[in-house]
């Protein structure tokens, strides 16, 4: 394993770096930490997908009936799970 800091090869099980100290663990943890998701940015999508869908179900409802509720339902779900694969991109 090379040291990120130094660029000094070390033991693969080392903890720390044999030249410059730096400690290999606390790296990783940090990283991992870093990719996952927070919990509000879960809450946002969750709002997204549920007020789309509810959205579209209650204007269906109200134009068309209930079988339109559900079909704009499912089209405003659809709507909302696009809207977030495409800000994930960016």
């Amino acid at each position: 394993m090379n040291c990120p800091e130094c660029n000094i090869q070390n033991d693969a099980d080392s903890r720390f770096c044999k030249k410059c100290g730096l400690e290999f663990e606390s790296q990783e943890v940090e990283r991992s930490q870093s990719t996952r998701p927070s919990y509000s940015d879960m809450l946002k999508t969750r709002f997204v997908l549920w007020g789309a869908g509810g959205l579209g179900y209650v204007i269906g409802i109200l134009l068309y009936g209930i079988w339109g509720g559900i079909a704009l339902g499912v089209l405003g779900f659809g709507c909302g799970f696009y809207i977030l694969s495409k800000r994930k991109k960016d």
